[in-house]
């Protein structure tokens, strides 16, 4: 997982490099671009860490079925709708 983080990374920042190019001749565009980029990619980073938590639980943890991860899905939809 490693090098496909670091992959990730890596082109994260090229295309990032590569955008700085178009900055002065599509401002708007340039500027849309970036914040997606840097949305997606802290969203990423958020994925990742709570994937890693969710693995530091399942040490201690053991396995649920599927409709109780249904239910905290819908738990956490309805607490995030209010």
């Amino acid at each position: 997982m490693s090098n496909e983080v670091n992959e990730i990374d890596n082109k994260y920042s090229q295309i990032l490099s590569r955008l700085e190019n178009y900055k002065v001749s599509h401002p708007t565009i340039y500027k849309l671009w970036k914040e997606y980029l840097r949305l997606q990619h802290e969203q990423m980073n958020k994925i990742m860490n709570d994937c890693n938590n969710a693995m530091n639980s399942m040490e201690t943890v053991g396995d649920c079925d599927i409709n109780t991860i249904r239910l905290l899905y819908y738990i956490m939809r309805l607490e995030q709708s209010t």
